[in-house]
């Protein structure tokens, strides 16, 4: 479901079976297998994973049924979680302050939450009207502690500027599944159910436009330029810088790719599976080198 790293010796990924202790962390030191992590044994199919240090800093995962996760020293234990959400998505700028979102995307209210880097607790947080009748929030990514977006259902965005949350919804209702960001490229957010969309932020407003392909999962923005998208049946799309111009890149699946993650002038990894089909899961990792 998600793959990040703080190196390309030692990278994350997380996923598994939906059913009750389905969690599934896989670990790549650069060179041989992907191996599993010990969790404990009721961790829950997991949807993201996230680290806002490079080197040894602690790791975080988020999944079903509020499932928050953290890697210290080479463990991973359970955090207490102030909700039984799906969770799909979790960042922070550093320790000091993180953030999760969730929600099941079809008939419930979305969940915010934020962990407290001195007291070490989530809390869940109370966020302004959406503006649309969303029942998910699915990502959330920063540039900076006081630039954070926060994309969802139906168009909805959120934005935290160091001290308060607001809403910016999309003129168009469409999914925005999962959003990136540079500062020379800015930032971009990708969704889409039927129709892959693309969506840039212009100022505080999100502009949007719809693809001829299927829906888009995953987005990736190398601080370098290039931007790399992925989603149903395997599609795998480079974005030109600065516009909503695609190209299809070779894709070696149909299966659904969920998520993208890599390294300015290095490799990138595109995770997903058999997602639209009857579990048991079949997952994929695909690598670029």
């Amino acid at each position: 479901m998600s793959v990040w790293g703080p190196s390309p010796d030692e990278l994350y990924a997380v996923g598994g079976q939906p059913q009750p202790g389905g969690g599934l962390i896989l670990r790549y030191d650069g060179g041989g297998d992907w191996l599993p992590e010990t969790l404990p044994a009721d961790t829950p199919m997991l949807d993201w994973v996230f680290g806002p240090g490079a080197g040894d800093g602690r790791i975080w995962a988020v999944g079903r049924a509020g499932a928050i996760m953290v890697r210290e020293g080479g463990v991973w234990s359970a955090e207490a979680s102030p909700t039984t959400k799906i969770l799909w998505g979790v960042w922070g700028f550093d320790e000091g302050e993180l953030w999760a979102v969730g929600g099941n995307g079809v008939s419930d209210v979305p969940v915010l939450l934020r962990r407290d880097g001195q007291s070490q607790s989530w809390s869940e947080v109370v966020y302004p009207d959406l503006g649309v009748d969303c029942y998910g929030l699915f990502k959330v990514w920063g540039m900076a502690a006081d630039d954070v977006w926060v994309v969802g259902d139906r168009g909805a965005t959120l934005h935290y500027d160091g001290v308060d949350w607001s809403a910016h919804p999309t003129a168009q209702a469409i999914d925005l599944i999962s959003l990136w960001g540079s500062d020379a490229e800015g930032w971009v957010a990708v969704g889409g159910r039927s129709n892959g969309r693309i969506a840039r932020l212009e100022g505080q407003e999100w502009n949007a436009q719809t693809l001829a392909i299927s829906g888009l999962n995953g987005v990736w923005v190398d601080p370098d330029g290039p931007i790399t998208l992925v989603g149903v049946g395997g599609t795998i799309l480079s974005l030109t810088p600065g516009s909503f111009e695609v190209v299809a890149e070779d894709s070696p699946t149909q299966m659904v790719l969920h998520a993208v993650f890599g390294f300015s002038g290095g490799p990138r990894y595109a995770v997903g599976g058999s997602l639209l089909q009857p579990p048991p899961y079949v997952g994929i990792i695909l690598a670029y080198d």
